[in-house]
């Protein structure tokens, strides 16, 4: 993406109004690019500045006045009429009566979705979906507050990496990890849950830095289109996401970001045939389960 390109796109970016391609274009291009970043926060600025300063304005405050002439009005509404005459002067007022009070919810409702937009909540319960973006930021907060941090409300359990479900999962990412790298270490394995969301959690040790491959279920989830790797960068966190069959896969570091993206593109193939071939060994015990 080039420069003129994101100028074009920044207000539909700060508005949240982006496909979800689009927005990791953006968010890819500004990571990148100081310019385009320092625009970006000005622009953030300014909004929340002319937000304010109407929210704040007594020009566009609903006067007492006004408001209790509304509420009589509203309920004189509701009482039928005593006469035709006073039906069919009442009924002239009617549409601009609702046209004032549709006019008065979209302006609330408009500042009410840019706030949340502009001060980080996702956009993330359309029909009931969570979407990459806001899965992503999921993933990070359990790498950090579960295998650096070690400050999760329940306790992780452990998982057998013997039993049918993970069977193999280890080494299915240790193995192209140390053919990739030369030295990387395997910590620990445990199921673990961050903000309602419940992830399959491996930790390994590469170059001192502790590195989290979250898997988690795709259920009620906006998936990335087919061979898509998604990046984010985050307080100098990297996380590289991908979906492989049913599941959301996440590489999380604090690696540099080309080392810990490569890390998701050597683990996609064998984390593909790892769950593929699973899935087609349960085929019959799901298709059960389902129907």
């Amino acid at each position: 993406m080039k420069c003129q390109d994101f100028r074009e796109l920044i207000d539909s970016y700060l508005c949240d109004e982006l496909l979800t391609e689009t927005n990791h274009e953006v968010l890819r291009h500004i990571e990148h690019c100081r310019d385009c970043r320092n625009v970006t926060e000005e622009r953030r600025g300014f909004r929340s500045r002319m937000r304010g300063a109407v929210l704040n304005s007594g020009e566009y405050t609903i006067c007492d006045r006004f408001r209790a002439d509304l509420h009589a009005r509203l309920r004189a509404a509701a009482v039928p009429a005593q006469s035709s005459k006073s039906f069919f002067l009442f009924r002239g007022f009617i549409p601009a009566l609702a046209a004032a009070a549709v006019l008065l919810f979209a302006v609330v409702f408009g500042f009410w979705v840019v706030d949340r937009s502009e001060n980080g909540v996702p956009s993330a319960s359309i029909d009931n979906k969570v979407y990459p973006q806001r899965i992503q930021q999921i993933a990070l907060g359990d790498h950090k507050n579960c295998a650096v941090k070690y400050d999760l409300k329940e306790a992780p359990v452990e998982i057998d990496l013997a039993t049918p479900q993970f069977a193999h999962l280890k080494q299915t990412v240790l193995v192209p990890l140390k053919e990739k790298f030369g030295t990387c270490n395997f910590v620990e394995s445990h199921i673990c849950k961050y903000e309602g969301q419940e992830f399959t959690h491996l930790v390994f040790d590469y170059d001192q830095k502790t590195m989290s491959v979250l898997m988690i279920d795709l259920e009620n989830y906006g998936a990335l289109k087919p061979n898509q790797i998604a990046t984010l960068s985050d307080q100098g966190y990297q996380v590289a996401h991908f979906d492989i069959e049913n599941k959301a896969v996440f590489v999380i570091s604090d690696l540099p970001p080309q080392k810990n993206s490569l890390a998701a593109e050597v683990l996609e193939e064998p984390l593909r045939k790892q769950f593929g071939q699973r899935q087609v060994a349960y085929l019959p015990a799901l298709a059960a389960y389902k129907y």
